[in-house]
């Protein structure tokens, strides 16, 4: 069925598709109205040297390494596992920049807590990191690197993303329905008016072809050829005959 069938069709039942289209807003603006808005929380922290030099060279590198390695840490499976046992939220987002010791953090979630303790949880997890692993390599506390938070965990905007995107999708699957609902019932009528035109056009057509043997039967109304005599004995026809010679003559006598 191509687009201007399914068009005049839904035109056709729009007392089917309206009602449905009605429902669908409804529905549309409930999910609105029911769903809650997200809390994006952002933070941002730095790798800062040891403040004396230790002769023990240092796993990480230098500072720009040391980022880059914790960063690579905080986003692994094992990192997020950690973060989702703790009851937090594990999809945020850790980002060192290019050329520099600040690593960025973001997440976002529908409690505003439970998002602020997340990023609290991940520069703590970078914090640990660091320092069990230089202490493993037996580098003396003062000359570890160390973690610097620049920006506490803190709400930066409530997103409606997630609202948005429910109220769509109610609403795309809510209008096809409506229109698969309206084609579909106009099609049944169609078949059913057929169906009612074809019994008629067969009931039509064994009423045409009769019995033949009740054609053929003279005491049969079908059968029974009547003819009408015309009034005082005359001939069927004589009414309409013109008056011959002799009869001229004879009514020329009597007058």
């Amino acid at each position: 069925m191509d687009v201007w069938r399914i068009t005049v069709a839904a035109l056709r039942r729009w007392y089917i598709l309206l009602p449905l289209l009605g429902v669908t807003v409804a529905l549309v603006l409930a999910a609105g109205r029911g769903g809650q808005p997200e809390y994006e929380v952002t933070g941002a922290s730095m790798v800062v040297p040891g403040r004396i030099y230790d002769e023990v060279p240092n796993p990480y590198g230098g500072p720009s390494d040391a980022t880059n390695a914790v960063a690579i840490v905080l986003n692994s499976p094992a990192a997020r596992q950690q973060i989702a046992d703790e009851g937090l939220i594990p999809t945020y987002e850790v980002s060192p920049e290019s050329r520099s010791t600040i690593i960025r953090f973001q997440v976002r979630g529908e409690s505003e807590q439970q998002a602020i303790e997340t990023g609290t949880a991940v520069f703590r997890m970078a914090a640990v990191e660091l320092q069990e692993r230089q202490s493993a390599a037996g580098i003396r506390l003062a000359a570890q690197y160390s973690i610097d938070v620049l920006q506490q965990p803190s709400v930066s905007a409530a997103v409606t993303d997630g609202k948005l995107r429910n109220m769509a999708i109610v609403g795309v699957l809510g209008a096809g329905l409506s229109l698969v609902v309206a084609v579909f019932f106009d099609d049944v009528i169609g078949l059913l008016r057929l169906r009612r035109r074809r019994k008629q056009e067969k009931g039509t057509s064994e009423g045409d072809h009769s019995d033949p043997a009740r054609l053929n039967d003279p005491d049969s109304d079908s059968g029974r050829e009547t003819e009408t005599l015309p009034e005082h004995g005359t001939r069927p026809g004589a009414e309409d005959q013109a008056p011959t010679l002799s009869e001229q003559g004879m009514i020329s006598r009597r007058r």
